[in-house]
């Protein structure tokens, strides 16, 4: 693994790892810990807590370094963790791993999610996302385009936000 800096804008356009995620047609190699229950990927990095409250930790696993088009990086949250309020230019899709997860887009109500949960958000809307008060949550975080700008940061989510209260 190559050794990182970690850059608070880039947080959700996380750096790589050295690990890839196998392509239709690609059969990943064999791994003496696949069948073993726990996280799928390593923890990673925390969190800049001047983008998060709680604790949460971001694993690279795609950057431009990568040659693709996107960047990808898995976040696992701390039960009652979450983002600040943030937009991305270029949008960005969140698949949900492990857990059950808070989602909110300006405006709208709150979702939960589970596992299995997909979520596309779109460019430039200002959005959160955080493990629900009593769960861990993990999700892979694409971000397309990593030619623009990945994530514009804003101010924390209130309490009466993260709980779904008007």
């Amino acid at each position: 693994m190559r050794n990182r800096h970690f850059l608070p804008a880039l947080v959700l356009q996380v750096f790589a790892t050295g690990a890839a995620l196998p392509s239709r047609g690609q059969t990943p190699a064999p791994s003496s810990t696949s069948s073993v229950p726990g996280p799928i990927f390593a923890k990673g990095q925390p969190a800049p807590t001047a983008n998060f409250t709680g604790q949460a930790w971001v694993q690279g696993l795609v950057d431009k370094e990568d040659k693709y088009s996107c960047g990808a990086g898995s976040v696992q949250f701390a039960p009652g963790a979450r983002s600040h309020w943030h937009r991305h230019p270029a949008g960005q899709i969140l698949l949900i791993v492990e857990g059950t997860a808070y989602y909110q887009e300006k405006g709208q109500a709150r979702r939960v999610l589970y596992k299995g949960d997909v979520i596309k958000a779109p460019a430039g809307v200002e959005h959160w996302h955080g493990a629900a008060p009593t769960t861990t949550m993990t999700h892979v975080a694409i971000n397309p385009d990593i030619t623009a700008v990945p994530v514009v940061w804003g101010r924390a989510v209130t309490q009466a936000e993260y709980l779904g209260k008007p």
